[in-house]
């Protein structure tokens, strides 16, 4: 999957052995795929177009950024494979700690990054990296306002920016905002605990998002078992 940006889910559910093949989530959640082909222009071909036509004036933290979002991306899909053993976790945790000591660094020395300098693209992948900055709730609280700074001003993916904003509220034990952070392989909405789900729907309408039915529908196909 390339749309939106969605961690670690860049394979659809593979197809049931001997079997009809498992519907594609397009087919499984078509609300969600009438969504995108709907907003195309949130989508990464469109981020590559815009970009192309920037002239970024930090190209080597991009660099820098692509280099550590490959690894850190690297090293959970082996944690994965390995179903979180001792030594790729720990992995996983020296390289979270080594990004968020740079990014301190980083916004210290220069203060957070626009798309002038490290494109849409480049804030996405200092995104993922902020997301993941789980050791510091304040660190990714500050780099929220940032986001939401650079959304405003049209630089920032609306998906980046609602589960950014809820993956904080968890930690803040705050209501989410816009319903993202749950387990979704158990279920789409239908299976979860959502007494405010109103509340979340029309925040998400106004960020302009996909209903959260259709976002749920859409993470279980790619979270939940084959099949189900």
């Amino acid at each position: 999957m390339t749309f939106p940006f969605l961690v670690l889910q860049s394979v659809a559910p593979p197809a049931v052995a001997q079997g009809n093949p498992t519907p594609s989530w397009r087919e499984r959640c078509p609300g969600a795929s009438d969504w995108m082909k709907a907003h195309a222009d949130q989508g990464p071909v469109a981020v590559k177009e815009r970009d192309a036509r920037r002239t970024l004036t930090r190209p080597d933290l991009v660099a820098e950024l692509q280099s550590r979002f490959d690894e850190e991306q690297a090293a959970r899909r082996r944690m994965l494979a390995e179903h979180f053993s001792p030594s790729s976790n720990k992995l996983v945790v020296r390289l979270d700690a080594e990004n968020l000591r740079w990014m301190t660094r980083w916004f210290e020395k220069d203060g957070f990054p626009t798309a002038d300098q490290i494109g849409e693209g480049g804030l996405h992948l200092l995104w993922l990296l902020v997301h993941h900055a789980d050791t510091e709730p304040e660190f990714q609280r500050s780099a929220l306002a940032q986001f939401q700074r650079r959304h405003e001003a049209g630089e920032v993916n609306p998906q980046d920016l609602s589960q950014l904003s809820d993956r904080v509220a968890v930690k803040f034990k705050e209501p989410q905002p816009y319903g993202t952070q749950r387990d979704w392989a158990k279920g789409g909405v239908e299976a979860q605990e959502i007494p405010d789900l109103a509340r979340i729907d029309a925040n998400r309408k106004a960020l302009d998002l996909m209903s959260l039915s259709d976002y749920g529908c859409m993470m279980h196909a790619f979270r939940g078992a084959p099949g189900h």
